[in-house]
């Protein structure tokens, strides 16, 4: 295992199409990190009958994500990559209006698993923020997968950005995490050999 390996964690954001996946997987073929794979709802073994249901499923999803690398972390088996996280599932029902019950406890949860792991480890939470650069091509994404088509306008795909974006600079302006906005590899190896 390289000397870098500090056990932290890092959750890779953007909104749809913006390249999570693909750094991830670069992340873990280049260095051997541990990757969280994102939730996919479409393999829930409850059935979810409603938006509200399918978006309250995704929130629960996310914090186990979190609490899992947390986990991972306190064993000192490597960095942990997780794809997405709860700020996506909110901005998402905050553009959509999707959600019928209100998400600010969730956001005071996940900032205290934020703050209980840089106290618990003394390193904080990075948050790889991944902006959109192709509207379009992103639709294009959004269509081909039929569940996501309801959503598919300019208005509130960038809507659902804009949530995300505000989202992730809460978290910045509280000192909450360390955001790191469209990063290279060359930024992230750096970044790995730092501490805090």
């Amino acid at each position: 295992m390289p000397a870098f390996f500090m056990n932290k964690i890092y959750i890779v954001e953007g909104i749809w199409h913006t390249g999570k996946s693909t750094l991830i997987n670069n992340m873990r073929d280049l260095y051997g990190v541990i990757a969280i794979a994102e939730p996919v709802h479409l393999y829930a073994l409850e059935p979810l009958n409603s938006q509200s249901a399918i978006d309250a499923w995704y929130i629960q999803a996310h914090m186990k994500n979190l609490e899992n690398a947390y986990a991972l972390v306190k064993q000192k088996l490597g960095n942990v990559f997780i794809e997405r996280s709860i700020l996506s599932s909110i901005a998402f029902t905050r553009a959509y209006n999707t959600l019928s019950f209100d998400t600010e406890n969730y956001l005071e949860k996940f900032a205290y698993i934020l703050n209980k792991i840089y106290e618990n480890t003394g390193e904080p939470v990075r948050i790889i923020y991944l902006q959109p650069y192709d509207l379009e091509l992103i639709k294009k994404h959004v269509e081909r997968h039929s569940y996501l088509r309801k959503f598919n306008h300019d208005k509130s795909i960038r809507a659902y950005n804009q949530k995300l974006d505000q989202l992730i600079q809460e978290i910045n302006v509280e000192q909450r995490a360390k955001i790191l906005i469209d990063p290279t590899m060359e930024k992230l190896d750096k970044e790995m050999n730092s501490h805090v």
